[in-house]
Parts: structure tokens; C-alpha cells; sequence
């Protein structure tokens, strides 16, 4: 910092100290990056239940609820439109918490989807037994409910179908369907009720589902927006895409990703920097030795294998440092989520090698410029 270069056992180890906490935190920042745009990928990737793609989730208002079916109509007859329901999905917004009492079970609070006939159809939820909602039978308006597999479950029913719970009304089970995420994966799968919505209580509850065709989306979308607006002229039009919606999960995380691939670029940088500023300070020092070994008979490569394995040594105590600290953050950060994916040597390892490659690759430029210039110019005052 004075601009004074001062030669010494102290200042090499000091030198050789700072390199080593850059290489930990460079090491560290890098590796947590991975693991954790690995843990997104593997979410937004992971099969949810249901399908995401082309779904078209539109907010409700006063004015829909009366004239939902009417809409629902008009709606089905668009080019590009392949099916329309109503549900509160994705997420927990506007379930309704139903005191009931399973046959068998104690009272407790259960989680129940107010939805259509569609829903299942739209989303492409699949059924593990049973049946769906069907329009034909009068009687599913008169407390038929589906229930998912964690909730038969939990209940402990070997025999789900036509098993009754009590609440409000008496409800019949006619279906099982197949586990879906209807909210973010850091929360395991909740056990659920779905039942037949009733629409006096539809905008109130849950948002309009329209599953459109892959092809001319924005068309379609347009045409969407002009028959709902037929509907609802005051309102403004408010949907967003399903795909989009489950991204919103994660948005923090994703944002907290994207810090961490700044820093971590600019930690590999400074750590870089220092590491030239060590190896430069180095050379300078030991220039008198490298021209004797030259004049002794040391090749280029000999000299530079022989600094190098300091630098690799360096390397390898950054790793053992941050290997350990990483992983134990990384995995307090993983325990947020309920479904997670393995963290393993890779990152580690991988992080670990690039950094061992780029430090070779840096001290070796730093020493063949040594290693190669005549050794008379560095011993002819000797």
C-alpha cells in the first residue's frame, strides 16, 4: 500500500494467506451458484401433477360470476380455445378450510377446491381410481368429492371410494386423483378435497382456467380478451400464464441466483487479480534462482512445475476450507424446500478443478515469462 516492495518469509506467507481467502470465497460463492440453480432447474423441470404450458389463468370480477356459464360458452367456441374451467389454482388464495369428519377419523380441518366439471379435464390432472364429476348425474351436486392420494392416505382407507365424511353435508367419495402441486415445492403436497363449485360463489372464489392450442397464442388471446370484456365492458382484462405463475414461486430464490452469479464472477476476478499480483511479486523475488537453475541445466517446463505445485498445494486448502462451509450453507438453505434435489460431490469438485485450472493457467504465464528470458541479464551483477 506504500508502494515499497519488501522481500521476507512474513510477507510471502501474508501474501499466500489473503490468496487463500479470495480462493475460499471464490471457491464458495461459485459452488453455491450451482447447487443452487441446480435446485431451481430441477422445480421448474420437476413433473408437477398437472399441465403447465399454453394454460391461461384469468382474474374474475362481480360481474362474471352470474354469467360464468354463459362465458364458459362463448368462450369454448374460439378458434384455439380446447377447454375452459374455474378453480382456485395454483396456490392456496381463496380454499376454503372445512371442519369435517372423516369416517374413522377425528375432527379436523381439511383443505377443499371449490372447482368445475373441466378441471380435472383442463389441467390433465389424471385420476388413480374412480370417476370424474360427471354432468349427467344430478346427484354430484348433492356432495360428491374427489379426494388426492395423500389425503386417502392419511385417513388410512384401503377402500377409498364411496367412503363418507360429515361437515356441512354429508359427502361421497367417487374418485381418487393422482397427487398434483397446486402450490410452491417448498411445502409438501397437502391432503385435499375437491368439490363442485356453486356458481353464485364463483368470482369470489378462484380464477378462470382456458387451456388454449400451441399454435397463434396471441391470437387467441386476443380473441379471449374480446368476448370477456362482452361480459365485463368496466373491468380491466387480468390473466397471467400458468408457467408464468409457478415461476413466481421461486422468484426470490431466482433473484438471489442472479446476485450470486454477479458476485461469484466477480470474486473469481479479484481472486485472479490477486493471484497474478502474488505469482508477479514471486518471480520478482526469485528471479536470481530461476536464471542459476537455468544456467544448472533446469528446462522451462521443470521451473514452472516446481512453482506451480506451491500454488496447487494453495488450491487445495481453499477447497478443504470451503468445501465444508458451502455445503453446510447450501444444505440449511435446501431444507427450506420440501423436494430436494441431491447435492452431491459434483459442484464441489467441478468448482474445485476449474479454479485449479485457471490457477495454473495463470501462474504458467507468469513463470514462463521468468523462465524463459536469458539468465545473464538476471546474474550479470552477481
Amino acid at each position: 500500500m506504500k508502494g515499497q516492495m519488501h522481500a521476507g518469509r512474513r510477507n510471502i506467507t501474508l501474501r499466500k494467506g489473503l490468496t487463500v481467502v479470495q480462493f475460499v470465497l471464490a471457491i464458495g460463492l461459485t459452488a453455491s451458484t450451482v447447487i443452487l440453480w441446480n435446485q431451481l432447474d430441477y422445480m421448474r423441470d420437476a413433473k408437477l401433477g398437472f399441465d403447465k404450458e399454453n394454460i391461461l389463468l384469468i382474474t374474475p370480477d362481480e360481474m362474471i360470476g352470474p354469467q360464468y356459464d354463459a362465458l364458459k360458452h362463448k368462450l369454448l367456441q374460439l378458434p384455439g380455445v380446447q377447454k375452459v374451467t374455474t378453480a382456485p389454482f395454483p396456490g392456496w388464495t381463496h380454499v376454503f378450510l372445512n371442519s369435517s369428519k372423516p369416517e374413522g377419523a377425528e375432527d379436523q380441518y381439511l383443505m377443499t377446491y371449490q372447482v368445475d366439471y373441466d378441471f380435472l379435464e383442463t389441467l390433465n390432472i389424471p385420476l388413480a381410481e374412480g370417476r370424474n364429476f360427471d354432468k349427467n348425474r344430478p346427484s354430484d351436486q348433492e356432495g360428491a368429492v374427489l379426494i388426492n392420494e395423500s389425503l386417502a392416505l392419511e385417513l388410512g382407507w384401503a377402500e377409498r371410494l364411496g367412503r363418507t365424511r360429515q361437515g356441512g353435508v354429508q359427502c361421497r367419495v367417487i374418485g381418487v386423483v393422482k397427487d398434483f402441486h397446486n402450490a410452491t415445492m417448498k411445502r409438501r403436497i397437502d391432503p385435499i378435497m375437491i368439490g363442485l363449485k356453486q356458481p353464485s360463489r364463483l368470482p369470489s372464489f378462484g380464477k378462470v382456467i382456458v387451456k388454449m392450442r400451441g399454435d397463434d397464442v396471441s391470437a387467441t388471446l386476443k380473441r379471449i380478451e374480446q368476448t370477456w370484456r362482452t361480459f365485463s365492458p368496466d373491468h380491466p382484462f387480468m390473466y397471467r400464464f400458468l408457467d408464468g405463475e409457478v415461476d413466481q414461486f421461486y422468484k426470490r430464490d431466482i433473484r438471489l441466483g442472479q446476485l450470486l452469479n454477479g458476485f461469484s464472477f466477480l470474486t473469481v476476478i479479484v481472486a485472479c487479480l490477486g493471484l497474478i499480483g502474488l505469482t508477479a511479486y514471486l518471480a520478482e523475488q526469485r528471479t536470481r534462482e530461476i536464471g542459476i537453475r537455468k544456467v544448472l541445466g533446469e528446462g522451462v517446463f521443470g521451473i514452472i512445475y516446481l512453482f506451480c505445485k506451491e500454488y496447487v498445494l494453495l488450491v487445495g486448502i481453499a477447497c478443504a476450507l470451503s468445501a465444508p462451509t458451502t455445503y453446510v450453507i447450501m444444505q440449511r438453505w435446501q431444507d427450506t424446500f420440501a423436494y430436494q434435489v441431491d447435492i452431491g460431490w459434483q459442484p464441489l469438485t467441478l468448482v474445485g478443478l476449474g479454479t485449479l485450472v485457471i490457477t495454473l493457467i495463470t501462474v504458467s504465464y507468469q513463470f514462463m515469462t521468468a523462465a524463459v528470458a536469458n539468465p545473464v541479464q538476471s546474474l550479470h551483477h552477481e
